[in-house]
């Protein structure tokens, strides 16, 4: 992985690039250089990646892109998708857009986080509509969805959430797909998570249950987290990613059992992490870790420095699982509980972490005793003639 520190007219990137066969893949934090109005923030965040863009000679034609914003008041700023759609960067078809309201804890309005794939080849095929990207590269199918939310008007989150999980499904079994088979990416963010988090779980144990996702198989992995959009009535909203034309044997559930207990004894359904063996690379998804033991039990108590110590020794240990480290991470997403503690964690990555790429957000953690919780992507190279490629 190659990191580096760019700064534009008007963002700063953070950049991680992963480089093999006829496929490369960036990671960029995107950040406005001002603290302006949000309109102002988020032109800085897309002339910043137009300039970045042009510089890498990366084409509309040949790039894919999901997009996530983290916004910091949604309700005020739903002009987001017109001043993006107006805007050269967000008119590409080859884009997957996610919206989410987890406020930037750095005082910015706005943050992005922009996962792009380049194919020198061009031999890709994208099809676009509404909230749905679809990448098809040699024998695979890579499909995103993002804003998934409910239209059954009920505002109980498991009802909501049974019914996102429901329509999900029926649309990836439009494409030959199926949840358990092919979902390998999910986040779940719960407006009020201390409060509807609970609806969560239970209802997506109740539907994985009837899809044979149980606690004899494997699950999938997830954040469930706090975030929110614009609308009051909506409680849980999903973004997702799957792959068809995966065989069984190319996926690994990493475990880590020595730091961490399968998420079932507590009554969750979602895998700590895994990896994707392709030809050429290694995918590495962890989801949302915390502070926590082998028997589930929270470690460090009210102390955020310690709590994020363990946290990222937990992701080591899930990413050893994948013969991988820190050195192979694309990107960190970071989310705290309490805004008074963002000082002593940006010293914390600052000191420790400062090459990796990052967004550090509010967003209150499912369990109220951990104050911080962190996600990332990483990519190894491979060299496996049993697999096609990327």
């Amino acid at each position: 992985m190659h990191y580096n520190i760019t700064n534009t007219n008007s963002a700063i990137i953070e950049i991680a690039k992963f480089s093999n066969s006829a496929t490369s893949e960036y990671h960029l934090i995107i950040k406005p250089k001002q603290q302006n109005s949000f309109n102002d923030q988020l032109n800085s965040i897309l002339d910043g990646y137009s300039e970045f863009s042009k510089n890498q000679e990366l084409t509309s034609t040949n790039t894919v892109t999901f997009l996530r914003f983290f916004i910091s008041d949604y309700a005020n700023q739903l002009e987001i998708e017109t001043i993006l759609n107006a805007h050269p960067c967000g008119k590409s078809k080859n884009l997957s857009l996610s919206i989410v309201q987890q406020p930037p804890l750095s005082g910015n309005k706005i943050e992005a986080w922009f996962h792009v794939i380049v194919d020198s080849t061009g031999s890709s095929v994208i099809q676009q509509q509404n909230n749905e990207l679809l990448l098809q590269r040699n024998h695979y199918l890579h499909v995103w969805n993002t804003q998934l939310i409910t239209n059954n008007g009920s505002h109980e989150s498991d009802k909501q959430t049974e019914n996102i999980f429901t329509r999900f499904n029926h649309n990836l079994e439009s494409k030959g797909l199926t949840l358990k088979d092919n979902c390998i990416r999910t986040w779940l963010f719960v407006k009020d998570v201390d409060f509807n988090y609970k609806g969560v779980v239970e209802a997506r144990r109740t539907f994985f249950e009837t899809v044979g996702l149980t606690k004899d198989t494997n699950y999938i992995t997830s954040t469930g987290i706090e975030g929110r959009i614009h609308s009051p009535n909506i409680n849980v909203l999903m973004d997702a990613y799957s792959v068809g034309g995966i065989k069984k044997e190319q996926i690994k559930f990493l475990t880590a059992p020595n730091h961490l207990n399968p998420t079932i004894d507590y009554g969750v359904t979602f895998e700590r992490g895994t990896s994707i063996d392709y030809g050429d690379r290694r995918h590495i998804f962890i989801s949302g870790t915390a502070s926590i033991d082998n028997q589930g039990e929270v470690v460090h108590v009210g102390l955020i420095e310690k709590q994020a110590y363990r946290a990222i020794e937990n992701i080591e240990a899930l990413l050893a699982d994948a013969d991988a480290s820190l050195n192979d991470v694309a990107h960190l997403i970071v989310y705290l509980r309490d805004v008074s503690d963002y000082t002593i964690i940006q010293k914390f990555f600052n000191e420790n972490y400062a090459h990796l790429p990052k967004v550090i957000v509010l967003a209150p953690v499912c369990r109220p005793t951990w104050l911080i919780e962190m996600e990332c992507i990483a990519i190894k190279k491979l060299k496996n003639s049993v697999y096609a490629d990327f």
